[in-house]
């Protein structure tokens, strides 16, 4: 009995793709350029860790994930991934980790296995705490006075609220490429709006069943997950449909089967129920504002009954805003608002494919054709010359 149960499990590890198992630097040495990890502190202890490939043209360029999400999403892909084609063009390649996904996962004196005081953060904190800090390391280690940022889905939710609430932040900024960007959730649709109208619900069973931690990456549901989307034609094909379409979009042909299972083997990588909430909130109250922790707290913090709205105006580094026609979280609707409330949005470009979903900015196995070049051509049109003084005009 014994035997064939090690039997099973050999024969499905072994179903199981080399690069599902694989971490960042272990993907970036297979791909041909080999990372450095870096651990950043942020102003309230957490410590974050950040990957870098450096480039021949030291000018520096930052990555950041999304929600749930961490720096392996960019170089899933291999030699076809943001990550490698950035370095390969010789950028030198910054990508971070927010607190609490499986890369940041520590603090200098709170334990996230013990300490719920470790998860109380949504993107108000990443904005505000991992940016500045991820920012300032690597303008310092580069000794560059500023930087170009890619950022995705819930990375651009914190970029705007960092740049809105500190806004001495714009000027570090060269180009900000938001792709998927989030800000305004007014316009979602079915199966997100029901999640999201049942937030409220969702949110008490956790309180009640005192989660704070969603999604982990080291669980036994995640092993199974990785197992089950590795068992051929059938158990990708589940996860696909099951797990990724239904949530993020419908394209079949941009993610194929055996990289479902790659990808998910990978992704979540960990979120805590307070940036679940912040995200409900937003939905909610059709505003972009700060977290919502209920008027008399909101007294105490804030000085005003409501959460404020992040002042977008103050947002005035050059923003290029890319959306997919199958978005089902950056809707255009939204990002047409955000457009028209930010001051230097220098870029509205929807994906020119009708099946363009969120994930398919990491993900997409054709993003060499649909946005690899704009991301480009946005660089190449605002190139600027890394260095420790600004150079004259």
């Amino acid at each position: 009995m014994w035997t064939s149960k090690c039997a099973a499990a050999n024969i499905l590890e072994k179903r199981i793709p080399e690069d599902a198992l694989l971490n960042f630097t272990e993907l970036s040495k297979k791909y041909g350029h080999p990372a450095e990890e870096h651990n950043v502190v942020t102003e309230d202890g957490y410590i974050l860790k950040l990957f870098r490939i450096p480039g021949e043209s030291k000018r520096p360029i930052f990555i950041m994930h999304g929600l749930g999400d961490s720096a392996d999403s960019y170089i899933l892909r291999g030699y076809q991934s943001l990550t490698i084609t950035l370095a390969n063009e010789g950028y030198d390649v910054w990508l971070g980790n927010n607190r609490g996904n499986k890369y940041s996962r520590k603090h200098l004196y709170l334990n996230p296995d013990k300490d719920n005081k470790f998860w109380q953060f949504s993107f108000h904190e990443i904005g505000i705490y991992d940016l500045p800090a991820i920012i300032d390391f690597i303008l310092n280690k580069t000794k560059s006075y500023k930087m170009d940022v890619i950022a995705h889905s819930q990375g651009t939710t914190a970029f705007f609220a960092l740049l809105a609430t500190k806004p001495e932040y714009n000027g570090k900024i060269n180009v900000l490429a938001a792709l998927g960007p989030v800000a305004f959730l007014g316009n979602l649709s079915p199966p997100i709006s029901t999640i999201a109208i049942t937030g409220p619900l969702i949110n008490q069973i956790l309180i009640t069943m005192n989660v704070e931690e969603i999604a982990a990456n080291e669980t036994a549901a995640r092993e199974l997950q990785t197992r089950v989307c590795s068992l051929g034609f059938i158990g990708s094909n589940f996860c696909r449909f099951g797990l990724i379409f239904p949530l993020f979009g419908f394209d079949p042909e941009s993610l194929e089967a055996e990289f479902a299972s790659i990808a998910l083997a990978h992704f979540p990588a960990g979120l805590s129920r307070k940036c679940f909430v912040h995200y409900d909130q937003l939905f909610y109250s059709r505003r972009f504002s700060s977290y919502d922790y209920g008027p008399s707290m909101n007294l105490k913090l804030y000085k005003t009954f409501s959460s404020p709205d992040y002042d977008l105006k103050k947002v005035t580094a050059r923003i290029a805003l890319y959306l997919g026609r199958n978005d089902p979280f950056a809707k255009i609707k939204d990002a047409a608002l955000l457009k028209e409330i930010l001051p230097n949005v220098v870029e509205f470009k929807i994906i020119d494919s009708n099946k363009w979903t969120h994930v398919d900015f990491a993900w997409a196995n054709d993003m060499d054709k649909y946005l690899f070049p704009l991301i480009f051509d946005i660089l190449k049109q605002y190139k600027f010359e890394p260095g420790l003084l600004k150079p004259a005009k």
